[in-house]
């Protein structure tokens, strides 16, 4: 199977009649289709990950800050390489592939893993 990438950048977020909003995006490819993602009446958004899909999602809480978080568990998957393209460091440095300016790109993250065979 081919790698399969996890991407974090900038982005931007718009609910039908409301104004585009500016924030961190991180999107996961779902080469499998195993799930699903609805808005109920109550203005609750559902993500359902199809019974036998090798997704798991759990809550998780950090043991050393007690921080919650979500634990989003790809079975059988396998870390190969992650990719920064024009990272900020904190003192305004920009980090890029070929060391030259960003070119006013945003920042973004790749993080390619192997998907397990079915």
């Amino acid at each position: 199977m081919p790698d399969e990438p996890i991407i974090v950048r900038n982005g931007t977020y718009q609910e039908p009649g409301q104004p585009e909003v500016m924030g961190v995006c991180i999107y996961l490819d779902d080469a499998n289709d195993d799930w699903d993602v609805a808005e109920t009446a109550n203005d609750t958004i559902l993500v359902t990950i199809k019974k036998g899909a090798k997704w798991r999602v759990e809550e998780y809480t950090d043991p050393n800050t007690n921080k919650k978080m979500i634990q989003i568990f790809c079975e059988g998957g396998d870390l190969n390489s992650v990719v920064l393209k024009n990272f900020v460091n904190p003192d305004g440095d920009v980090y890029t592939p070929s060391s030259n300016p960003a070119n006013g790109e945003t920042a973004m993250a790749k993080l390619i893993y192997t998907y397990p065979e079915r």
